[in-house]
């Protein structure tokens, strides 16, 4: 078999094995961290977005039939943000990192955006960056695919979800998941 193709097909398959539970994801990189197999983490973290502060608005689009809301922006705004990444729903909590990055509202109802996404982490024994591309839905969980990383994360493979935790006051809070694996021929950086 051409070694391309298994490098293609390996991945595919290890999406039909995948846990489905945070305890499963915590049972497979325990398992996998002790058996010697792929490196992977999961990990959470919570996003806090303060609308003028720490997110603007650069271009305002077309409203559609419910106007501007928290969970609806109009067709064609473009969005950026520079938000910190905390360790707990509590905005006061401790700074983890950063997440950057520019939304396009591509629904006529506002709802959803395409995003562009750099994270920047400074956690235990992980520090670097992770680029994410994919759909943001502001009223339901969200599913963004890592298509690269640096430092610590260099190699890795995986996605992060999004869901709202807090919609209400000056400041905004998502949670963030973050789901990643290594291949076996990444070696960690540090």
């Amino acid at each position: 078999m051409d070694l391309k193709l298994l490098y293609i097909i390996l991945p595919l398959l290890s999406l039909l094995v995948a846990p489905t539970s945070q305890h499963e994801l915590h049972h497979q990189h325990q398992h996998q961290h002790h058996s010697g197999g792929h490196r992977s983490a999961h990990f959470t973290l919570y996003l806090q977005e303060t609308l003028n502060k720490t997110a603007y608005f650069i271009v305002k689009g077309v409203a559609g039939p419910g106007g501007m809301t928290v969970t609806a922006n109009p067709f064609g705004s473009l969005f950026v943000y520079n938000d910190p990444l905390t360790e707990t729903p509590d905005p006061n909590s401790k700074v983890m990192g950063h997440m950057e990055g520019t939304d396009v509202t591509s629904s006529f109802r506002g709802e959803r955006a395409m995003c562009n996404i750099r994270t920047t982490l400074n956690l235990k024994g992980y520090k670097g960056e992770l680029l994410n591309v994919g759909v943001g839905y502001f009223n339901q969980v969200s599913e963004y695919p890592l298509v690269g990383g640096t430092g610590d994360f260099r190699f890795a493979q995986g996605y992060m979800t999004s869901s709202a935790v807090k919609l209400t006051g000056p400041t905004t809070c998502y949670k963030i998941d973050f789901v990643l694996f290594w291949p076996p021929y990444a070696a960690p950086a540090h």
